[in-house]
């Protein structure tokens, strides 16, 4: 492997997911607000 840690590195890609989640949603309610009701 890679990593010699590799549960840090699960952990960050992790977070670094999680933000792109985020972008996603706020992106998507920008196009469609009636997401936000949901």
């Amino acid at each position: 492997m890679k990593y010699p840690n590799n549960k840090e590195h699960l952990l960050e890609s992790l977070q670094r997911l999680e933000l792109e989640l985020e972008h996603l949603k706020k992106r998507m309610q920008l196009v469609n607000p009636e997401l936000k009701r949901k």
